[in-house]
């Protein structure tokens, strides 16, 4: 995207020899067994579908349940996209997010006792753990459970139900005995109190950034996270605090997203702007079956918009395949598992299923054949699309003779949606799905075990 530059000597420079290679993969992991994917979607549907109007139907708003139409576009509110954040990063979190005045009272000692400010409370003043014992006794199930006594053991009662928690920790420490720096990103307080106390009891030596913090402490904070000789060996901090100029790369390498930002420009600002000397990985953090398939779906479609306005995607392919196209250039960016294009206009809990994730293979392929062959654009059109599909299969290699018609149909081929309920679903809404029959495990909730990308995705070298 940068443009080359003709020196007097007649010689050429390109800006993009210069930067750093940034390594992106989006690992999803999937919830912990027991009643917690109950206890999530019974939370997610209270608060996404309980602000709908009221219709004559009392029937739950369920693809399964048949044809439904099209309910009127409903935005949630910023208190319920919070609790249902949170929430998608820690079951637990949902305790400490309800507003009363119990737990604001609570969440700000808690505060307190991390920032090593004055006025702590009676119940934090022989609390070693750096406020883990505040929030055990907290989000505990119930009395007869007793804090733990080591630094595993407080860790494993912590990251329990989370399998993000569990993740950074577990990095956390890799990159620690590699002798190597850390920076986390999250978008909540209450989740990086939490994360930085976490580090911190198991050893790794943490600092955070946050809103709160005025410039000096942010600037001290900043210069010992990027002093070579320092021994502070993680950062945890907000996405948010890129947009006033904040470089954390200088001595860093690895980084992770734990909780998506509001919007795609923020997330694709904060990982192009690596500054290291050499490679930058990170990783996205998304747990199925939680809010944060929803928030991806969202961010998705608002930077994969972006891309069908501009040039770099060869101007032969237009209409619905141009988006399709789109979302393939950000699945190589973000080392997605699969095209994100079915999701358009299907509500969240399907996102996983079987038939979803097999659209979401051909639509990839499909994408990555006509970004090398734009010609072929033509005869991806609606009334012909599924007919390739149905004679493609993962596994298979898709072939220009697919796309002209010359390949047979076959009995496991990929059923696509009806192409009319397709399109130009917007944020909000929940349009019908409609697949044929013969897709094995229409209704199912897809592979239970976590999926990690086997690879890191080179994001410059693989979008050009």
């Amino acid at each position: 995207m940068l443009t080359d530059v003709d020196i007097q000597d007649r010689s050429e420079i390109h800006a993009g020899n210069s930067i750093p290679r940034v390594h992106v993969r989006t690992i999803e992991m999937g919830l912990y067994e027991g009643n917690t994917s109950t206890v999530m979607y019974d939370l997610i549907m209270e608060h996404m579908y309980g602000q709908m109007p009221k219709t004559q139907d009392a029937a739950p708003l369920h693809a399964n349940r048949g044809h439904i139409g099209k309910p009127p576009p409903t935005r949630l509110s910023n208190e319920a996209q919070k609790i249902l954040a949170l929430a998608s990063t820690h079951v637990d979190f949902t305790t400490l997010s309800k507003a009363n005045v119990r737990n604001i009272q609570l969440i700000a000692e808690f505060d307190e006792r991390l920032s090593g400010t004055a006025g702590r409370n009676a119940a934090l003043r022989h609390d070693r753990s750096g406020g883990l014992q505040w929030y055990f006794y907290h989000t505990r199930p119930d009395s007869t459970f007793t804090v733990p006594l080591s630094a595993y053991e407080m860790m494993s009662s912590i990251c329990f139900r989370s399998p993000k928690m569990a993740y950074v920790a577990r990095k956390a420490m890799q990159v620690k005995q590699q002798k190597k720096r850390l920076l986390v990103y999250c978008s909540h307080t209450l989740t990086q109190a939490v994360v930085c106390a976490l580090l911190a009891h198991v050893g790794v030596k943490t600092l955070q950034i946050r809103r709160q913090h005025t410039e000096a402490q942010r600037d001290e904070a900043l210069a010992l996270f990027t002093d070579p000789t320092s021994n502070v060996e993680c950062l945890v901090t907000s996405m948010a605090l890129d947009t006033v100029g904040i470089d954390h790369y200088a001595c860093c390498s690895y980084g992770i997203i734990l909780e998506l930002p509001e919007t795609a420009t923020t997330l694709f600002q904060a990982i192009s702007r690596s500054g290291s000397a050499g490679k930058f990985f990170w990783d996205i953090l998304i747990c199925r079956g939680t809010f944060d398939s929803y928030q991806e779906s969202r961010l998705m479609a608002e930077q994969a918009n972006n891309l069908v306005a501009g040039t770099r995607i060869p101007s032969e392919i237009q209409g619905r395949l141009r988006i399709i196209c789109a979302y393939e250039v950000l699945r190589v960016c973000l080392g997605q598992r699969v095209n994100l294009y079915p999701r358009k206009g299907v509500e969240w809990e399907l996102f996983d299923d079987k038939p979803f994730i097999r659209e979401g293979e051909f639509y990839s392929a499909l994408a990555q054949l006509v970004l090398k062959e734009p010609h072929l654009g033509v005869h991806c059109t609606d009334e012909h699309i599924q007919r390739i599909g149905a004679s493609w299969k993962p596994g298979m290699e898709l072939t220009a003779d697919h796309i002209r018609g010359r390949m047979p149909v076959l009995p496991d081929g990929v059923s696509l949606r009806n192409f009319e309920n397709h399109e130009g679903e917007g944020e909000g809404e929940n349009g019908q799905v409609d697949y044929e029959d013969n897709i094995e495990g229409e209704n199912g909730q897809g592979d239970d075990e976590d999926t990690i990308g086997e690879e890191f995705f080179d994001c410059m070298e693989m979008c050009e």
